[in-house]
């Protein structure tokens, strides 16, 4: 009778060990997924903006990774879960589970649990660990600045402003204060670390607005 294989480890980094250790893993990682257009630059701001957390399961080369998952403190008790991937040589083994429920199990209880983005294939996945769809998400690409200000919504106007002049603490206030009652959730150490970046970072803020 074969012996049951052992249930994969699971490694937690948050902070700087995460972004000194797992950046170029993650990027192999992703490379021939879906999220191949994360590259360096995109892992440091996700590692770097607010509190993340990243699980993943080592590999068996040296260095390497069969799968993540990040978890985003959201104020509080609440948490976001994104990024889960697994490598195709490694799906069909119950990663994935083991990942999110890894995840799911840390940080302060009684708080909620969302998924920012699920895609079609993803659905059924998730459903059988309790999350319910609540909406959907139609993301659309361009350049803010090509706008004329009279065709801009409100909370582009807010993004324009804050992104425009990132050191103006009233614009980075208004804008936090506008995500906040669009989601519920305090986003505000992403969302300052996006307006870090200058007037380039304004499409991906409205992307967390609306």
């Amino acid at each position: 009778m074969a012996a049951a294989s052992a249930a994969p480890s699971v490694i937690r980094m948050s902070g700087a060990a995460a972004l000194t250790q797992l950046i170029q893993p993650l990027c192999a990682l992703v490379a021939p997924t879906e999220f191949a257009s994360y590259k360096e630059p995109q892992w440091r701001f996700l590692l770097g903006a607010g509190d993340v957390t990243v699980y993943a399961v080592p590999g068996e080369a040296h260095g390497s990774l069969f799968g993540c998952v990040l978890r985003v403190g959201l104020g509080g008790p609440d948490a976001g879960y994104g990024m889960m991937v697994v490598s195709k040589e490694a799906r069909g083994r119950g990663l994935a589970r083991v990942l999110l429920e890894a995840a799911m199990s840390d940080g302060p209880a009684g708080g909620r649990r969302v998924l920012g983005i699920c895609t079609p294939l993803g659905q059924p996945f998730y459903a059988k660990l309790g999350f319910k769809a609540v909406s959907t998400i139609t993301g659309l690409t361009g350049s803010i600045a090509s706008v004329e200000a009279a065709e801009l919504t409100a909370a582009e106007c807010a993004v324009v402003a804050a992104a425009s002049a990132p050191s103006d603490e009233a614009a980075a206030e208004a804008l936090v204060a506008l995500d906040r009652s669009a989601g519920g959730f305090d986003r505000s150490a992403c969302i300052r670390a996006l307006l870090a970046g200058g007037a380039t970072s304004a499409t991906a803020s409205v992307k967390l607005v609306l």
